[in-house]
């Protein structure tokens, strides 16, 4: 008896739930299109790339059904755009002009009998004058060359962090044709093997304002002349006379006036004065500066003060005869420890001669102490 009463209450549940069912179906009866409701195919992979002034918007065309479509934003409520979908179209774009700001876009797109397709929701940012003025040219630190058509430029940090990616620098060749090379953001320097000796070059800074998007937006060209080049020739060979030098230690030599080292080594001469070192290039450069370390010491942040306080330059194209660019004075700061820097006559040399003649002042010192000779050639006018 007890397992009758469980089968006839299961049986009462099962036609409630059939009569509660057909009484549902029959209110929402009315909303059901026949044959079910047709929704065309959705905007799929859509992308909203950063533009100046706009937003550029693009999806590809998967289907042949899809006839136009339509972009909203602002909520929908006043601002629209809609363009009609031709069969044979790949990739669908639209590109619209906004303010500066970011903004969420719908798009629903339709086809030939009015269909509306499920709505696709994309974010996209319109650049403008707040986002170009963060957009800073990367600066250059100096520039180099081994003579004839080698240049080197020597680049500061490029702003990574706001999107920049590459410097296109714009130079003329050897064969006189005008080339481009790319300077990667992460280089700290770009070489180039067949610049025309004495003739500027430009650049600009290319920027990338979002790494997902391959819209790229380059600064104004800034035009690079009138410059010195540092003529990075250098080798302990190329002294080939001086005036005396202290055997104490390697450290002392006067071949040390010409190898690139500026902290660590130096030259030490004895008294007496007149003290020079002579330099061979190696071929005749074009010289238009000329440039004096002091000695420095690793572990001490200041200047030797032992030098005298009026230097001269000479050159030669022979080793013989000698043309004198200038006497100038040297400034003995003890916390100066940059080269001083000595614009000469541009001059066609490959010796090149520093004369002391006396230290200068008192009181005297026996000795004299000194860190580099650095020579530069000038680009453009």
């Amino acid at each position: 008896m007890k397992h009758k009463s469980i089968i006839f209450g299961s049986l009462l549940i099962l036609l409630s739930a059939f009569f509660a069912c057909k009484q549902q179906d029959e209110m929402y009866s009315q909303y059901v299109v026949e044959g079910g409701r047709v929704y065309p195919h959705r905007a799929e992979n859509a992308i909203a790339a950063p533009g100046v002034g706009c937003v550029d918007i693009s999806w590809p065309n998967t289907t042949r059904t899809v006839t136009a479509a339509c972009i909203y934003w602002n909520s929908g409520r006043d601002t629209s755009v809609c363009v009609d979908i031709a069969a044979q179209t790949d990739t669908v774009r639209r590109s619209i002009e906004l303010p500066e700001g970011l903004y969420s876009f719908i798009i629903k797109t339709f086809d030939k009998d009015g269909n509306t397709s499920v709505p696709v929701e994309i974010i996209g940012r319109s650049l403008g004058d707040n986002y170009l003025s963060g957009m800073l040219d990367r600066m250059t630190t100096g520039y180099k060359t081994r003579g004839g058509a080698h240049l080197v430029i020597e680049w500061g940090a490029a702003d990574i962090s706001n999107g920049a990616v590459y410097c296109n620098v714009v130079y003329t060749a050897t064969d006189n044709s005008e080339k481009t090379v790319r300077a990667p953001a992460g280089e700290s320097s770009t070489t180039i093997e067949d610049h025309k000796p004495g003739t500027a070059f430009r650049y600009n800074t290319v920027y990338r304002p979002d790494p997902q998007y391959s819209v790229e937006i380059p600064t104004a060209y800034r035009e690079i002349t009138g410059v010195y080049l540092l003529l990075d020739n250098k080798g302990a060979e190329k002294v080939i006379d001086y005036s005396s030098q202290i055997d104490w230690w390697d450290a002392c030599f006067a071949r040390n006036m010409y190898n690139g080292i500026y902290i660590g080594d130096r030259w030490y001469a004895e008294a007496p004065y007149p003290h020079w070192v002579t330099i061979d290039m190696g071929a005749e450069e074009s010289i238009s500066r000329l440039g004096l370390a002091p000695a420095r010491y690793d572990n001490h942040n200041v200047a030797d003060t032992r030098v005298a306080s009026r230097v001269e330059w000479l050159v030669s194209t022979d080793n013989q005869n000698w043309t004198s660019l200038g006497t100038f004075d040297y400034d003995r700061s003890s916390n100066n420890l940059n080269a001083r820097l000595y614009d000469v006559t541009t001059t066609t040399a490959r010796y090149v001669k520093l004369y002391m003649a006396e230290y200068g002042s008192s009181p005297q010192v026996d000795i004299i102490t000194l860190g580099e000779v650095d020579v530069y050639t000038k680009m453009g006018e």
